[in-house]
């Protein structure tokens, strides 16, 4: 009986962590279509990106880079920032439908989620990657309240075995307490 609740417990957090990250993908590839994204001009990306975050403000940051990786706009007011080593800018410039990557976040160095999909011109080629970054506060959240049996609880590890959320997990490392 307590393996069932636990197996369902399991399954519940697993949907909803999910739902949240697959309601933010629809979004991000939403935004990657939009013309203003597409010009590639930073001047016509930037309202929408500033918009994006306000509806969105668990995304601590939502840009566009070239193929080189290099931004082109942010919705924050950091610097522009080279993300060619980042394995989410690797994929979308593959031309994988979205990337997810669990982090440490440049701009904030906290454990982040961030995801990527590629902007597609009318003829089909990649010209640019659309992102966002997201602390995992949100998702962490609902783990951290979700009860395994009578002294157990829930964590979240990355398709890589990385711990992103735990309750005893130290604000802004990935390290636990002991």
């Amino acid at each position: 009986r307590s393996r069932a609740l636990i197996e369902h417990q399991a399954l519940s957090l697993n949907n909803t962590v999910d739902s949240v990250i697959s309601g933010y993908i629809i979004a991000l590839q939403n935004l990657a279509r939009q013309p203003d994204i597409i010009s590639m001009e930073p001047a016509r990306q930037k309202p929408l990106l500033d918009s994006m975050a306000v509806s969105y403000p668990a995304m601590y940051l939502i840009s566009t880079t070239d193929l080189t990786g290099m931004n082109i706009s942010r919705s924050d007011s950091q610097q522009l920032t080279d993300y060619s080593d980042r394995l989410w800018f690797q994929e979308a410039v593959e031309g994988v439908g979205y990337s997810v990557q669990t982090l440490i976040g440049r701009s904030t160095g906290q454990p982040a989620l961030v995801v990527a999909t590629p902007i597609v011109d009318s003829t089909g080629q990649i010209i640019g990657v659309c992102m966002f970054a997201s602390l995992l506060t949100e998702i962490s959240g609902q783990v951290l309240t979700v009860e395994i049996g009578k002294t157990g609880y829930a964590y979240v590890v990355d398709d890589l075995d990385q711990l992103i959320a735990h309750p005893n997990l130290i604000p802004g490392s990935t390290e636990l307490v002991n």
